[in-house]
């Protein structure tokens, strides 16, 4: 969770001491391409295995795709052509050629994602597209050709990804969660029975006490 900033995943890293964690950030400033970000995992891996150690937990941010400044261009390029009214069957065919070459070279599953209209903020739909498998495809790939050409003498690289972006919106509410939710819908209430549209409940003096 967290779109460009990776808060969340550097605090469940602390927390959970994986063997690596991507943060959106530091992909961004240091201007990481994909190939980039799946050669270090891949390094890693590597690096594991010559200690005979085959597994490993890889932390990564919903916000990943979106601080990868190539795929964050490609992204973009793709939203403007659904701006100016292209079906999504033809944008592909409508890209310029770098972005074309990118989209061409990810997998068909991450090219339909990608295509998915844009949020109302103008932002990619980060919990549709799966940034995980994407990186998991192409370790593996990567992986099998230092397999063959024996620069990788270890097992086959096999990865298990799980997505918790719900879950992590889903933990026990706090009295004040409780409190905020139960206000926001008494006032929806009040909106609904004045015969009123287009308006969004808001909530203020939120630190102070609930009568308040």
């Amino acid at each position: 969770m967290g779109r460009k900033a990776s808060h969340v995943a550097l605090e469940c890293a602390l927390q959970s001491h994986p063997n690596m964690v991507l943060l959106g950030e530091e992909v961004a400033a240091s201007k990481l391409t994909i190939s980039d970000i799946t050669k270090q995992i891949c390094d890693a891996v590597q690096a594991r295995a010559e200690k005979d150690k085959y597994h490993g937990v890889i932390l990564i941010p919903e916000g990943l795709v979106e601080s990868i400044p190539e795929l964050y261009a490609l992204l973009q390029e793709i939203h403007g052509l659904h701006d100016k009214g292209v079906f999504i069957e033809n944008i592909s065919s409508h890209l310029s050629p770098w972005a074309s070459a990118l989209f061409d070279f990810l997998p068909p599953f991450i090219r339909k994602q990608l295509l998915l209209h844009p949020e109302s903020d103008d932002s990619a739909q980060l919990s549709q597209i799966e940034t995980e498998k994407l990186l998991a495809q192409l370790v593996e790939t990567e992986i099998n050709k230092r397999l063959e050409e024996g620069t990788y003498k270890g097992k086959k690289f096999n990865a298990i990804c799980h997505f918790f972006g719900y879950q992590a919106r889903g933990a026990l509410p706090s009295n004040f969660d409780c409190d905020y939710a139960y206000v926001l819908g008494h006032v929806c209430y009040h909106i609904l029975a004045a015969g009123l549209n287009g308006y969004m409940a808001t909530v203020t003096n939120l630190k102070s006490p609930v009568d308040q």
